[in-house]
């Protein structure tokens, strides 16, 4: 599980892996109406443009649930980006887009290792690297139509894309779960459990220990 800054820790682990691919141009995470001007020169622009809850954990317990509790619901996320890239020149444009494809093809994980590298200094304060599951990447393939229709909603020219999807990204609740109150056993002659309340503490305190036989190890 991560806190808050996981979607942002996911932006940063994907952009630092196409950077170091490309070695050299810019990788942009701007709206696509804002890329063509953002940078001068060629560049790269990665844009979240969905966030979706994942199926299979949406109500899922948290991994590591003390037995008997209610822990708060996991927020479990999908991301879809969208990539594409800019030059003056089109086929340089090309060229770019097919090296940070393959630089998210070549791994379809995000390893802890790679997450933390790239979220120590913008994102100090992410543990999405410390997530048991696994962060998968994988290519989505949209139709023609909802590719126009994404791209007349950027009110931007259309450019040639690819669409990316990143799952399952588990955002723990911070908030404490409910846990059961403890099971009181009916003591002697039918009488109730009797609880010594201490100023100290909000939980019942041992006050003493009576022997059955005096000098015998076993309390009653």
């Amino acid at each position: 599980m991560s806190n808050s800054l996981a979607i942002a820790a996911v932006t940063a682990a994907l952009r630092a892996r196409i950077f170091n691919r490309l070695g050299g141009p810019q990788v942009t995470v701007v709206p696509p109406d804002r890329a063509p001007d953002e940078v001068n020169g060629d560049h790269v622009n990665l844009f979240l443009y969905r966030t979706d809850m994942h199926p299979s954990f949406r109500n899922a317990d948290p991994p590591g649930a003390p037995p008997g509790e209610s822990p708060r619901p996991l927020l479990p996320l999908v991301l879809h980006y969208l990539l594409a890239a800019y030059s003056n020149d089109e086929g340089t444009a090309h060229e770019l887009l097919g090296a940070a494809m393959l630089a998210l093809h070549d791994t379809p994980i995000l390893p802890g290792e790679e997450i933390r590298a790239a979220t120590a200094i913008p994102l100090p304060g992410s543990d999405l690297h410390l997530q048991l599951e696994n962060v998968k990447v994988s290519f989505e393939s949209l139709s023609q139509d909802d590719i126009a229709k994404m791209w007349t909603a950027f009110a931007t020219p259309y450019r040639v894309s690819a669409s990316y999807q990143v799952s399952a990204v588990l955002i723990d609740n911070p908030a404490p779960g409910a846990a059961p109150l403890p099971v009181l056993k009916r003591g002697p002659d039918g009488r109730s459990p009797v609880a010594h309340p201490d100023a100290a503490s909000p939980f019942p305190a041992l006050t003493g220990i009576r022997y059955g036989v005096p000098g015998s190890p076993v309390a009653l």
